[in-house]
């Protein structure tokens, strides 16, 4: 009877992820409206709507009656303070319950609790009596206990009736919808788990896809080290896909050194595949190169993806993804659910979004603090597992923190030219790594220049 739309699956899954908290949910939104003809527990002074009722107490959807009280002319004096009788009527003039209270000093507030208190006392039973409904036929037994019986199912439907009346059905199907649908998922996704659980501990065959959000030339972390990662995968015998992004020529001279450019992907990846080769020396790597199209924003000095990445991955690969830098993949993202497209989804945070926020031209602490719980959702929506890179990232949801790069073989091959007995290191300590001028060159210059 209906669908629910693609955002409400995100914000359901990213809300509403145990069931205990929808359950929360539904209870919330169920005391929100308030069911008319309730019980009287404390009466007002100045008038009273009270719902018919029936035998056994319970409200009716009849004309409602409305009680008055009114004071009674007749008065008197007892010692220092003068008694009043204030009289409740009903409005077809059947006269309920006499009052006594008094005409001294007292204030509005005591004169008030003192009739609740006296009508609490006294008003329940002939309010029962009076508002009573006609005695009903009773069968040939006369059992009142069979009477009642029969009449239950119509009370039930009136009771439902009345309950759907105040409620808002749209919006209840909505949310109802949503929920199984969610439970639904999350028992799918428990059994895809557990398949892509045995596929790897069997040492079965499985394919995996990795997304990330640069390419080369582009000499960034998130265009290296995913690169590496899927030809180190492919080495050890695993059917990998890499999907990077591809812009358009006018745009690659933004991000790309001087002198390179390219016309069309195979000629990127042909480039890819020369420094694979030349300079981390792998050149057995059997995987797939699959570009996506992109657009480089000079705001978020980053690549956003177009559209819907998964529908340029082959359906039949469905085992592991690994989305490099999910939040990034999933700010402008409308496509199918990333966990549900695959059996198992994990994420790899790179960069601390929150610091470029806050310290980008236009950002700021508004910026920052609108963007962090956006990466929670999203990262909780989209994946089974985050890996952070390190502890300074903000905090997300299912994640640990590992180096899962590991060392680059040239960084080790230093190490091993300076492991000898004639060499020595003349100062206490040594910084080893690489600079590239696309990402806050000139701010480690600075830092390096004041330390």
């Amino acid at each position: 009877l209906f669908r629910p739309p693609a955002g409400l699956d995100v914000m359901v899954s990213g809300i509403c992820c145990r069931p205990a908290v929808a359950a929360l949910l539904l209870a919330v939104l169920a005391t929100l409206p308030r069911v008319h003809g309730r019980a009287v527990s404390t009466i007002r002074p100045a008038t009273v709507e009270q719902s018919p009722r029936d035998a056994e107490g319970t409200p009716t959807m009849g004309p409602r009656r409305l009680c008055r009280f009114r004071p009674l002319t007749s008065e008197h004096q007892s010692g220092d303070s003068r008694q009043m009788t204030l009289r409740l009527d009903a409005s077809d003039g059947t006269n309920l319950i006499d009052v006594p209270t008094s005409r001294d000093a007292r204030t509005a507030d005591q004169q008030h609790q003192l009739v609740a208190q006296v009508v609490e006392a006294r008003l329940s039973p002939l309010l029962q009596h009076s508002f009573a409904a006609e005695p009903e036929e009773s069968d040939a037994a006369g059992s009142l206990l069979g009477a009642g019986l029969r009449k239950a199912p119509e009370r039930a439907l009136r009771r439902i009736t009345r309950w759907i009346r105040l409620q808002n059905p749209g919006m209840w199907l909505i949310l109802a919808s949503a929920l199984v649908a969610h439970q639904r998922s999350r028992t799918d996704k428990g059994v895809e788990l557990q398949s892509i659980h045995t596929q790897v501990v069997g040492m079965e065959q499985y394919h995996i896809t990795i997304v990330t959000t640069a390419s080369l030339p582009w000499m960034t972390g998130t265009a290296i080290n995913p690169l590496l990662r899927a030809a180190y995968l492919a080495k050890a015998g695993k059917r990998v896909t890499l999907a990077v992004p591809w812009i358009h020529p006018s745009e690659q001279a933004l991000i790309f050194p001087a002198g390179l450019q390219f016309e069309t992907p195979e000629e990127q990846e042909a480039h890819v595949r020369k420094w694979l080769q030349e300079r981390a020396g792998i050149r057995s790597a059997d995987f797939t190169i699959l570009f996506y199209p992109g657009r480089y924003n000079n705001y978020h000095r980053s690549i956003l993806p177009l559209g819907d990445i998964t529908r340029f991955l082959d359906e039949r690969e469905s085992d592991i993804c690994i989305l490099e830098e999910p939040e990034h993949l999933t700010w402008y993202y409308h496509g199918p659910n990333w966990r549900h497209r695959f059996k198992l989804v994990v994420g790899i945070v790179h960069t601390n979004y929150i610091y470029y926020a806050r310290t980008m031209p236009g950002g700021g602490r508004l910026q920052a603090s609108l963007l962090k719980p956006l990466n929670v959702w999203l990262c909780q929506a989209y994946c089974d597992k985050v890996v952070k890179l390190s502890d300074t990232l903000q905090p997300l949801p299912r994640a640990i923190v590992c180096n899962v790069h590991g060392v680059r073989a040239e960084f080790l091959d230093i190490g091993r030219k300076t492991d000898s007995r004639f060499h020595t290191f003349k100062r206490g300590a040594y910084f080893l790594g690489k600079a590239t001028g696309q990402r806050f060159a000139a701010d480690c210059t600075a830092h390096c220049t004041a330390h």
